[in-house]
């Protein structure tokens, strides 16, 4: 911003009040929009010295962040979980196909199957549990056991030790 004058002319106040009034409005509009003026750049300096501290303590926070992830960060991979809900189709003997329902997990940077049962029995159990007759479409089913299954296999994944040896069916998940 280019340096104004501070105040309009330097008019006498005796003077100024004996003007009109259409001459004193610009000069009285001058005067008090150079006062604001000032307040807002001493605001802004104010808050400069605000942002300044923010910034310090943003790079604290940051420093103590990176020290607490670099000594945790084994508890990510301890603890990450993702599954997802798979069709495992079998032929028979008989040259008849079955399809059999399974939960695919992988934490602890190791895989496990989770047999779940066949067709019949998981739409069975699905749908007793969330009152559905109807058949539901392949997607639906799997996204119902998904969210059926997540919290307890949540739970399994921090309780045990060693969900590997363990064998786990369905009805433990749900």
């Amino acid at each position: 911003m280019k340096k104004l004058k501070e105040k309009f002319g330097n008019i006498d106040e005796r003077i100024f009040n004996k003007l009109k009034s259409i001459d004193r409005q610009p000069i009285a509009k001058y005067n008090n929009m150079i006062r604001k003026m000032d307040e807002w750049v001493e605001e802004i300096e104010n808050l400069k010295c605000e942002i300044e501290l923010l910034e310090k303590k943003i790079i604290n926070y940051g420093k103590e962040c990176r020290l607490i992830y670099e000594n945790n960060k084994h508890l990510e991979k301890k603890y990450n979980m993702i599954f997802n809900v798979s069709i495992n189709r079998k032929k028979l003997k008989n040259n008849m196909i079955v399809n059999y329902w399974m939960i695919n997990l992988k934490y602890k940077g190791y895989n496990k199957s989770i047999y779940l049962g066949s067709e019949e029995y998981v739409r069975k159990i699905v749908n007793d549990e969330i009152g559905e007759f109807d058949y539901l479409e392949k997607e639906k089913l799997k996204n119902q056991i998904y969210d059926m299954c997540y919290d307890k296999l949540y739970e399994l994944v921090i309780r045990e030790k060693n969900l590997f040896d363990k064998k786990v069916v369905f009805k433990d998940l749900i």
